[in-house]
């Protein structure tokens, strides 16, 4: 089946050409190097869904290109440039709207993509997550109270070609979003996925992992590093000196954004590098001939394991070391305080993101790098009594465990 030839519409008119049937141009009539999109449109069944409405641009493109489906679900876009990057959206009556981005043709080929609508409101999710990081699941506890039924999990332990070529076809089955929880899951989506939204939480440092492509954004496991020293200064305002151990290869830009912030606070730093396990009881050592007298935990779950977190907290209560950790868990088992949106708000912050993008209410590029607004603040009592601590005058009360806590939401 043969239909009218198209013709482009040039930006600034901004009208799209409606085709009824599928859409074919002869390839080169209006570009030298001109590729073509092909393919059909299901509903969530399979069935095709005839008159969907298909209209591929880009900021880079000529112009604004659209059909309609034909009878079979068929659609064919002709002519497009090559080595432009391109946008895609079909539209259908009572159908979520679908928009991808990051295509690309080339010269004389055709890039066949098809595509399910569903009913609106139904969504399908993939959370991506690596279950090695206990910390991990309650971040994947608190995603699932945020993001819309259709939730399906897909757990990484590494980034073998094997473990890419799983998410590869995982990605296949068209989710609507996904959620990364974690650095690995992070840079296997961006390896894999170019035409989906893609929302991580838990990740060490977006910039550095280089995740601020044009389908990514999200949420960074640590921040707000002001707030916590305000709190410090609140409960112990003759402390100066802070101190901290890091990787150099997954926080280098963290701990910078650290000594930014304390200096500005009036704080002074000491932060050592680890880059083997036996490097940490010497660089605490160092810590303590620098005269630290508050640590900062940073998150990373490739230093912070369970073992070296209690090597640090025994080491810091021997010294009557403040230490000052990302959630109250770690407040449980021994840390000093906590002020932050804690692990299970980083997942739950991060679904509410990726529900907005479902829904049309914000895109990836809106959102960018973000860090929640939600604070927790859980302090150990025995550390109150041992250090002399003032509690901050916005604390409200005690949990059943006898834990200080109050819970700062934002006003919105």
């Amino acid at each position: 089946m043969i239909a009218a030839m198209p013709s482009p519409v040039r930006h600034p008119v901004g009208l799209a050409l409606v085709l009824l049937a599928a859409c074919v141009l002869p390839a080169g009539a209006f570009a030298i190097n001109s590729g073509h999109i092909q393919g059909r449109i299901y509903d969530e069944r399979g069935l095709p869904l005839a008159g969907a409405k298909v209209t591929v641009s880009g900021a880079e493109a000529v112009g604004i290109w659209s059909c309609l489906t034909d009878e079979t679900g068929f659609y064919r876009i002709a002519g497009l440039d090559a080595a432009r990057e391109l946008s895609m959206k079909v539209e259908a009556t009572n159908r979520a709207t679908m928009i991808r981005a990051g295509y690309r043709v080339r010269d004389a080929q055709t890039l066949h993509l098809d595509f399910r609508l569903k009913p609106e409101g139904v969504y399908q999710t993939l959370v991506i997550i690596d279950p090695r990081v206990p910390y991990h699941r309650t971040a994947l506890a608190g995603a699932r109270g945020t993001l819309p039924p259709g939730v399906k999990v897909l757990e990484v332990r590494d980034n073998y070609p094997r473990t890419v070529r799983k998410v590869g076809r995982v990605a296949g089955t068209r989710p609507d979003g996904v959620l990364a929880i974690g650095s690995l899951s992070a840079r296997l989506a961006r390896e894999v996925l170019f035409d989906i939204p893609v929302i991580f939480t838990m990740v060490q440092d977006p910039v550095r992992e280089n995740l601020l492509v044009g389908n990514m954004g999200g949420v960074p496991s640590n921040g707000a590093f002001s707030e916590q020293l305000d709190v410090l200064s609140q409960m112990s305002p003759s402390i100066r000196r802070l101190g901290t151990i890091f990787d150099p290869e997954s926080l280098a830009g963290v701990v910078t954004q650290l000594r930014r912030e304390a200096v500005d606070a009036g704080y002074s730093i000491e932060a050592r590098a680890i880059h083997r396990f036996e490097d940490i009881p010497t660089q605490l050592a160092s810590l303590e001939a620098a005269g630290v007298e508050a640590f900062v935990i940073l998150l990373d779950p490739g230093l912070w394991t369970l073992d070296v977190f209690r090597l640090v907290r025994g080491w810091a209560a021997e010294r009557e070391i403040i230490t000052i950790v990302p959630d109250g868990a770690m407040v449980r088992a021994g840390a000093t305080f906590s002020f932050a949106p804690g692990f299970e708000e980083l997942g739950a912050y991060a679904g509410r993101l990726l529900t907005n993008v479902l829904k049309r209410e914000a895109s990836v590029a809106d959102i960018g790098v973000i860090y929640p607004t939600t604070r927790y603040f859980s302090v150990n009592p025995q550390d109150v009594e041992r250090f002399g601590l003032s509690l901050p005058p916005s604390v409200l009360g005690r949990t059943p465990t006898g834990e200080m806590e109050i819970i700062l939401r934002p006003s919105n």
